[in-house]
């Protein structure tokens, strides 16, 4: 090597620099696609029934990776791929449709109506396998109805083992959680609504649940532990976990908490119901208050239609231009002096523009 240096200079050694950083590249490529058969031997691969195959396209594909994992899976997507080549098996499945149901040789169908009811059945997938949600034999509108009916009245699931379990059991089954003894959340599918107890020594999986905005109770010992329970539990007293939020507006047809989601860049309005009914008069009078306008200022100026300035012209007999003063009468008008001027600037600059 180092003659072939001395007579072709550094730029052979480039060269295999090159060419090793792409070898090692492809390698963990190799590595991480023997991970997927669970052996680094090739000669041991196997196609194992334990590795599931989803078959789908862009979002739906996607969605699946974010909340099944990689962890049993393997993701095929099927625009890459010739359909004649698609082999599905019982135990894989199919997103959005993407194989005939006359094709899936038993695979699990997960097709919603739009892009967001197949998330929803992915998740619903997932909570059936992992557990957190009753078996599912089929997916489909009805199943999936169901599962948003239970979820939506769902608090969460509260993640804990030995003590710290029977605690949780103690001071938070009155809130509506369900139980699930574990030291290890860290392949769970976790959520906002769920709660995790034990510090990192005790619980696996810490990171996983911070990333997932899960409350995570702990303490240096079991006692500060048990303390946090308490504190959390006082706190859902004051506060339920299933207080109702309007990210996306709506109607409080209740009376009872809610959640707000305004920031100081991004300020939300809240209207109480006479400041709404206000506002609803405000915009639905707008047309007749329009209308009101336009047909006293036409009446002042009769027989001209609307607005020709030639005809004002020929009525003066000169030639001249008819400078006119325009008088109405508004008898009643929502809003605030500021917004009534606008209007009525509006109104006139509107006048003007037809002569």
């Amino acid at each position: 090597m180092l003659n072939f240096e001395d007579r072709f200079g550094e730029g052979l050694t480039a060269i295999g620099n090159k060419i090793k950083t792409e070898l090692i590249d492809q390698l963990k490529e190799v590595k991480n696609l023997l991970n997927e058969f669970g052996t680094l031997d090739a000669t041991k691969i196997a196609m194992s029934n334990n590795i599931k195959s989803v078959y789908g396209t862009g979002v739906d594909l996607e969605n699946a990776k974010a909340i099944l994992g990689t962890d049993g899976y393997r993701y095929v997507d099927t625009d890459l791929v010739s359909p004649v080549d698609l082999e599905p098996k019982k135990g894989d499945i199919s997103l959005g449709g993407v194989i005939p149901s006359n094709l899936l040789n038993g695979a699990t169908n997960l097709t919603g109506a739009d892009r967001y009811k197949t998330e929803q059945m992915i998740q619903m997938y997932a909570d059936s396998t992992n557990g957190k949600y009753s078996t599912v034999s089929e997916y489909n509108e009805n199943t999936l109805n169901e599962y948003i009916k239970q979820r939506s009245n769902d608090k969460g699931t509260v993640y804990a083992s030995g003590t710290d379990l029977e605690n949780a059991k103690k001071y938070l089954s009155n809130f509506g959680y369900s139980f699930i003894d574990t030291t290890d959340v860290s392949k769970m599918n976790l959520t906002s609504n769920d709660v995790v107890v034990g510090g990192v020594g005790v619980m696996k999986g810490i990171s996983e649940a911070l990333e997932a905005n899960a409350t995570w109770l702990w303490g240096m010992n079991r006692t500060e532990t048990e303390q946090d329970i308490i504190s959390y539990a006082k706190k859902l007293t004051n506060y339920p976990v299933n207080t109702i939020g309007y990210a996306d507006g709506g109607i409080a047809d209740f009376t009872g908490f809610t959640m707000v989601h305004g920031s100081k860049s991004r300020p939300e309005t809240v209207l109480n119901y006479e400041q709404g009914e206000n506002l609803h008069s405000f915009l639905t009078d707008i047309p007749a208050l329009s209308k009101n306008v336009m047909d006293q200022v036409y009446n002042r100026f009769a027989g001209i239609g609307k607005f020709n300035p030639l005809k004002l012209q020929m009525d003066t007999g000169d030639g001249g231009i008819v400078n006119n003063s325009v008088n109405f009468n508004v008898d009643k008008m929502q809003g605030t002096t500021e917004e009534a001027r606008s209007f009525a600037n509006k109104a006139m600059n509107f006048i003007r523009k037809q002569g």
